[in-house]
């Protein structure tokens, strides 16, 4: 198989075999990341992707789903994404669903005609890492997006019966913005219909512009007590009426909660209260080195 050596793919796809179809992201101007600093954007050969289809079909299995890598292979045109389906399905005829990550840029670039096509032909999944939904947050670290945009196109996956699980960070903003982006966040994911919705902390990666405007005093990392009181402002403001899946199950969060929205809410709520009440901000700090994560 023709890998990268940085190649993410969601928990919740652990088990799901892999097909590298992009290299690194095709935005790449994000001021907290480094994940793909190794790896400059591009298309996959043709004949790699069909030749690493077959390595999984000689494997005999009756696989029916599959995850495309890397950064965020929904960038591809509708009709390379369609010949990799039908190259897939001409090989391994039991696979069905195809999942990957994509941005809010490369939805918008597709027509709802194409995001139904897609949907039609198996893509019924997509991991996006919305980040924020409050346009401050957003412009400080160069999503290239506004909240209402990122809105209109998680509606039009919806729209096309295109399932989406969607990423939020905590601490975008730094110190004594928490709650306020905590608020914010919960009220838009209130019209929205996500399969999941999961938190992640920001955490300032070496050599990034975030690093860079920590270390001049521009950026004030928020603690880890304020990040619970982050997780539940967006609990509080999140009253949705749709079955989600909800966690923030993930390596640079030292609060972990699990559950489904809204029949868990208020137990979700009880669990951050309990942790806020029961330790003092700079006990809560001991829990966790944010210093050892410098790589996601």
């Amino acid at each position: 198989m023709h890998f990268d050596n940085q190649v993410y793919r969601p928990p919740q796809e652990a088990w799901t075999p892999l097909l590298q179809v992009t290299h690194g992201c095709s935005y790449d101007r994000c001021t907290y990341c480094s994940m793909y600093d190794q790896n400059p954007f591009r298309v996959s050969d043709w004949e790699e992707v069909v030749a690493d289809i077959g390595e999984l079909a000689a494997k005999n299995r009756p696989y029916q789903r599959l995850y495309l890598v890397n950064g965020d292979p929904f960038f591809l045109s509708t009709e390379r994404l369609l010949r990799i389906i039908e190259e897939v399905q001409r090989q391994i005829p039991t696979v069905e669903t195809f999942s990957m990550y994509a941005s809010i840029r490369n939805i918008s670039a597709k027509s709802d005609e194409e995001l139904k096509e897609l949907r039609s032909r198996g893509i019924n999944q997509l991991y996006i890492g919305i980040e924020s939904f409050f346009d401050e947050a957003l412009d400080f670290v160069n999503k290239g997006y506004t909240g209402k945009e990122a809105l209109t196109q998680l509606k039009r996956l919806e729209e096309a019966g295109i399932q989406h699980s969607s990423g939020i960070m905590l601490g975008l903003l730094g110190a004594g913005r928490g709650e306020e982006t905590g608020r914010i966040n919960g009220e838009f994911f209130k019209e929205l219909k996500p399969k999941e919705v999961w938190l992640m902390s920001t955490t300032v990666m070496p050599g990034t512009q975030l690093a860079a405007q920590r270390d001049s005093g521009e950026y004030v990392e928020t603690s880890e007590y304020e990040r619970v009181e982050e997780i539940h402002a967006f609990l509080e403001a999140a009253q949705m009426e749709h079955r989600t899946y909800f966690n923030s199950i993930h390596p640079t969060n030292a609060f972990q909660l699990e559950g489904y929205l809204p029949e868990d809410r208020e137990r979700l709520l009880a669990e951050c209260e309990f942790a806020l009440n029961s330790f003092e901000p700079d006990s809560f700090q001991r829990t966790f080195d944010r210093k050892n994560v410098t790589r996601l």
